[in-house]
């Protein structure tokens, strides 16, 4: 066997397509690829052996985002445990492949700009895995491939637009349909001046909004001064910032620290200020002056985390009524 494959044979060694593979690789950095002198990524055994054990724990339920970051030890470990639940590993199996297989009609659609087909497949979608389901492995997964197709050339920034455009239709309207009242603890959704991609963010408006949020989402590249006047008009009891985009640009990351550190000081008294994205590391000294709480990269733990925070806001807001 040759040292140093291609990313069509890495595909077929461990079933993930090469949008996946390409998608990984630039979210999680979970490896390096060499590069031919036409810039054609080549895989070693290692890196093969990796993203295989990568792909079964995957499949067995795990999100991508939560087990980047373990080393190949710890995910033999996790799939010896795996196997120990196998009922569950099976049922959890099942539903991921059904969202895989969701995802390739809805990358057509899209390509077609065929609005109607794409909302009555997303709700297909949700009627058939349920909203969690619907979130991280079908609108989380096709934005990650809408991204790679877009970065080849294969999908145009119209038809990028489209996807968001009609995803964010999709799950407002069924955000606007949940039952509220005027205790309901209020959450501010946006991303920071700067941050135009904004899927992340209106996944986790929905996912907020389905666990008990009132949730006033703002938009993309918002200024510090209108997310301080978001916070005291709905008197948000929360702030999440989503940061996708990577420290690749000195000026854009100059400019992200220093509205961050703006926005730390003129922050309402008693908001709790929660961060999200694959680029918060990246400004963690920043927004630690934001006191900010790292949100979990898995829609499990987000969905833990944040009604958790529900909990425990409501329960302020109760004795204070007391």
């Amino acid at each position: 066997m040759p040292s140093n494959v291609s990313i069509q044979t890495v595909s077929d060694r461990t079933g993930l397509s090469p949008h996946v593979i390409r998608a990984w690789e630039r979210r999680y950095q979970i490896l390096e690829p060499s590069r031919t002198a036409g810039g054609h990524r080549l895989f070693t055994e290692k890196d093969t052996h990796r993203l295989n054990l990568l792909a079964q724990v995957v499949r067995s339920g795990h999100s991508i985002g939560s087990v980047a970051h373990l080393s190949n030890q710890e995910l033999d470990r996790l799939l010896n445990v795996d196997t120990s639940t196998s009922s569950a590993t099976s049922e959890k199996r099942v539903r991921k492949n059904t969202a895989s297989q969701a995802v390739r009609p809805i990358l057509s659609a899209i390509k077609q700009l065929d609005a109607r087909l794409l909302e009555k497949l997303l709700e297909s979608a949700r009627k058939e895995l349920g909203w969690q389901s619907l979130l991280e492995s079908v609108i989380s997964a096709t934005a990650d491939a809408v991204e790679q197709l877009r970065d080849d050339g294969k999908l145009s920034q119209l038809q990028e637009q489209f996807f968001i455009s009609t995803v964010k239709i999709h799950l407002f309207s069924r955000v606007n349909a949940i039952s509220r009242t005027k205790q309901t603890p209020r959450i501010v959704i946006g991303t920071p001046i700067g941050q135009h991609h904004e899927v992340s963010a209106v996944i986790a408006s929905a996912a907020a909004a389905h666990l008990g949020w009132d949730v006033a989402y703002v938009g993309a590249s918002v200024h510090p001064d209108e997310f301080e006047k978001a916070l005291l008009f709905f008197k948000a009891k929360a702030l999440a910032l989503w940061i996708e985009e990577p420290k690749t640009d000195p000026n854009l990351e100059r400019d992200l620290i220093s509205n961050l550190i703006h926005l730390s000081k003129i922050l309402p008294e008693g908001v709790q200020v929660l961060a999200g994205g694959a680029a918060v590391p990246a400004y963690s000294a920043a927004l630690a002056a934001l006191k900010a709480a790292p949100l979990p990269s898995s829609m499990l733990g987000l969905c833990e985390f944040l009604g958790s925070l529900r909990d425990s806001t409501s329960s302020t807001n109760s004795s204070k009524r007391l």
